[in-house]
């Protein structure tokens, strides 16, 4: 004589095998989500400090790309994203620029300024954990770099 299965129990088990084989996708899908908003709060700080750090006085924009990356990391780093940071800052100009800018000859002044920045992404679930498997450490370390031109008009301060 035939039995027959309880039609729920059977649904129950397959479901509890699917969530079982579905879970680490799941956990690595929200870890690439926190990849991918740490990338991109690391690109739009770098395009940020890029751009304010080309406005205004060649000798001030280490100062201003400095105080965009203090803001982003007020506003923009929480739990699993952290330690965003200046890394490399360089601004290129003539010497004939650098003369203008440091004697009272005034006049235009153009050049380039390239700010890079680095951000630490610590990715919650699997991919730190096999991430730290592998390289004896879970954070992700990602670089973002922007070069801007500029351009700035020095004052003749001898004509004052």
């Amino acid at each position: 004589m035939a039995r027959n299965r309880n039609s729920k129990a059977q649904l129950m088990i397959e479901c509890s095998a699917g969530l079982i084989a579905l879970l680490p996708v799941i956990l690595c899908l929200f870890d690439l989500i926190v990849i991918v908003v740490g990338v991109s709060v690391n690109d739009a700080a770098c395009r940020e400090a890029c751009r304010v750090a080309s406005t205004g006085s060649p000798t001030m924009y280490l100062s201003r790309a400095n105080a965009v990356i203090a803001k982003s990391v007020l506003y923009n780093l929480r739990g699993a994203i952290g330690n965003l940071r200046l890394v490399e800052k360089d601004s290129h100009n003539s010497q004939e620029a650098d003369e203008k800018i440091d004697d009272t000859v005034g006049g235009n002044v153009s050049g380039t300024v390239t700010v890079k920045t680095s951000l630490e992404v610590y990715p919650p679930f699997l991919i730190g954990a096999i991430h730290k498997q592998a390289s004896g450490t879970e954070k992700l370390v990602f670089y973002a770099q922007q070069t801007m031109p500029y351009s700035f008009a020095v004052a003749n301060e001898s004509e004052n």
